[in-house]
């Protein structure tokens, strides 16, 4: 499946929820009836979309025809959202990171950290989202600080700052 983006926040009283979205200029956001919505690990769920309003090139209004109330609502909310099955989208460059998604994070010293859930932007910092069974970390990330990738094993070697893992 084909990572979109990910439902941010909720819009309004009426159900409707901002996606962030990697999708490249040239789509027609109208073109897309539904998305895919990892609400539980691996369980995609199709949701029709009842209406779309741009807000910015990565950012869209969604009315989903299954919610019609903000707190409904509430239940996608930080959510993956991937393309229906069939449907090929080239997603924009600002997605090139996105196979981290799942990787295991590594000091410089090859301590594990934790698994990186989402890459997160802020500004025009990158933040890596990073989960373990005790803490969630927030992990600035540049190309610079890279030290290994490898894909096979979906492991993430980076340089991260001393004391940012014991705050």
């Amino acid at each position: 499946m084909i990572l979109l983006g990910k439902i941010r926040s909720l819009h309004g009283v009426k159900g409707e929820v901002i996606l962030e979205h990697h999708l490249p200029d040239d789509f027609d956001i109208d073109e897309l009836e539904a998305i895919m919505i990892e609400l539980l690990p691996e369980s995609y769920i199709p949701f029709f979309i009842e209406e779309v309003n741009e807000i910015s090139k990565t950012e869209i209004i969604l009315k989903l025809e299954e919610y019609d109330d903000r707190n409904k609502a509430i239940e996608i909310l930080n959510k993956k959202v991937y393309a229906p099955p069939g449907l090929e989208i080239n997603v924009t460059k600002d997605n090139e990171w996105a196979d981290l998604i799942g990787c295991e994070l590594q000091t410089q010293e090859f301590e594990p950290v934790g698994t990186i859930n989402d890459i997160l932007i802020n500004g025009q910092q990158l933040l890596l989202e990073v989960h373990n069974h005790e803490k969630e970390y927030l992990i600035p990330f540049s190309d610079e600080l890279v030290l290994a990738f490898d894909p096979a094993k979906k492991i993430l070697q980076l340089t991260i700052a001393d004391g940012l893992l014991d705050l």
